[in-house]
This record gives C-alpha cells, structure tokens and sequence, in this order.
C-alpha cells in the first residue's frame, strides 16, 4: 500500500499527536533493589507513588515505610524477599513509631520446603495497633522472610496500611504465627 496515510510503510501526512511518549523498551522507575544486610532501608520514606522493592542480600535490618498521610492514600509499596531474612528476626517492615499510622490487615505464613504437616499454610490477622512486621525465615511464629516471601502495603486511609503477606519460612514442623509476628513497636 502506497496510499497517503498508511501505517504498514511508514508513509504519514498531516500526523499529530500530543501527550505520548514513545520509549525504546519498558522500564519501571518505581523500583528499588537492595543489597543492605545489617543498615536499614530508608529509601521507601521518599516513595510518594507505588513503588516495588527486591532486596538481594540476607536482611537482618528494618525496611521503613512512609507514614499513611492524605496525600499517599492510594500507593501501593510491595516487598519482595530475594535472599533469606536472617534468623534472628532483626529484619522487620516497620513504619515510624512516633507516627500514628498503623497496620491491618493480615498475612499467611507457608513452610518453604513442606512436609506433609496439616499446618503447612496459616493465616493470622495483623496486632491491632502493630507498627511492625517481623521478619524471621526460620521461626514458624513470624512473618516469614525466606526467599520468596512478599509483602503488600495499601494506603487505604490517613494513618492505615492494609496488608497483605505470604512469608515463607523454612523448616519441615509447621507454621503458626503468632500476635509476636506484628508488633505495637515501629523504628
């Protein structure tokens, strides 16, 4: 096709568009990799959009989120667990204690390698008031945090984060995460 006009030979009269960006491949810029072991990571207090964060090291520090504000209600911030939480439960998704936002919601906890248990999969709900999530890969009472686990922060109110988790942990028992998995204490 010749004609004036046609998109297949690249042939255009009188084109105009307005308000698009054409790009050379897709790349997120709401995306943060972390390699931090025993520092915390501060860089999500920044976000002010949905953001993903991939840590690539064993984390034994806190992950700290910004406070839910009117402004931020909306974002999403997601974690993904790339290398194990160490097995200390150092590692924690925290937000800032003298705030007054909160988690709710809840998490399931799955064991990592499975072993025949009943209990290989638990849910549990969030510790009203809990201004932190412990991280723990080995302890079947925590969070979860082996490679694989993620984390999902909804700003669904001024002061309120909703979330939701699946934290792998490993070891062959069974899980069964307790209040102690969220706690009342941020950073």
């Amino acid at each position: 096709m010749t004609e004036v006009g046609c998109l297949k030979d690249g042939c255009f009269q009188n084109l105009q568009v307005d308000g698009m960006t054409i790009l050379k491949g897709v790349r997120n810029s709401g995306v943060t990799s972390s390699a931090a072991t025993s520092a915390a990571i501060t860089s999500l207090l920044q976000v002010q959009s949905d953001h993903k964060l991939f840590t690539t090291a064993a984390l034994a520090a806190k992950i700290q989120l910004p406070q839910s504000t009117a402004a931020n209600l909306g974002m999403v911030i997601e974690v993904f667990i790339g290398t194990t939480a160490n097995a200390n439960g150092a590692g924690q998704i925290t937000v800032d204690d003298n705030g007054s936002t909160v988690f709710m919601g809840g998490y399931t906890t799955c064991l990592l390698a499975g072993g025949g248990s009943a209990t290989e999969s638990t849910s549990i709900g969030i510790t009203a008031g809990a201004q932190s999530i412990i991280l723990d890969s080995d302890s079947v009472n925590a969070a979860g945090g082996a490679a694989g686990s993620q984390y999902k922060f909804t700003y669904v109110a001024t002061n309120a984060i909703f979330v939701e988790g699946l934290g792998l942990v490993t070891g062959t028992d069974r899980t069964l995460p307790t209040a102690a998995g969220s706690t009342t204490t941020g950073h």
